[in-house]
C-alpha cells in the first residue's frame, strides 16, 4: 500500500523532459506517449543541444544515440559525445539521460552506462519500457 502511494505521488509531479533526436517525428511520438503529466521540449539537429540543456534544465533527457548537432562551434559526433559533455558540466551532470537507440548491442549499452547514462531504450519505443525507466530513475533519486 505504501509503495502504491509513493508511485501515485511520483506520477502526479510534472516532469520536464527534453527530447534530443535527429528524427523530430519520433521525438514528438515519444512526447505524445508521455502525455499531460510531462512538460515536453523537442530539440532537432539545427539547434544547439548543449545550450538548450543548460537553459531548459530538464528533469530527464531522452537522447538519440545517433544524434548529430552542428551549432555554435560545437560538433557532436553522436549522442554518446553529447552525453559525455552533459555529464562533464557541473550544471548538467546530475540530469538523468536516457539513450534511445536502434542498436541492441550489449557493448553499446555498457559504453553508454559507463559514460553516465541512466538507462537505454531500444527503438521502437514501448510505453511500458519508457514509464518503467522513468519510475526507476525517480526511485533511485536521480535529479
Amino acid at each position: 500500500m505504501e509503495r502504491e502511494k509513493e508511485m501515485t505521488e511520483l506520477n502526479q509531479q510534472k516532469i520536464k523532459v527534453l527530447h534530443i533526436d535527429k528524427d523530430r517525428k519520433l521525438a514528438r511520438s515519444a512526447a505524445n506517449l508521455l502525455g499531460n503529466n510531462y512538460e515536453n521540449e523537442i530539440l532537432g539537429v539545427s539547434e544547439d543541444a548543449l545550450e538548450k540543456v543548460k537553459s531548459y534544465m530538464p528533469d530527464i533527457i531522452f537522447l538519440d544515440l545517433e544524434f548529430q548537432n552542428r551549432k555554435a562551434g560545437r560538433y557532436f559526433k553522436g549522442g554518446l559525445s553529447l552525453l559525455s559533455i552533459i555529464k562533464s558540466k557541473t550544471t548538467t551532470k546530475d540530469i538523468p539521460v536516457v539513450i534511445i537507440t536502434s542498436d541492441s548491442d550489449k557493448e553499446i549499452r555498457k559504453l553508454c552506462m559507463k559514460e553516465g547514462a541512466s538507462g537505454l531504450i531500444t527503438k521502437p519505443l514501448k510505453n511500458k519500457d519508457v514509464f518503467q525507466l522513468i519510475k526507476e530513475i525517480q526511485l533511485r533519486g536521480e535529479k
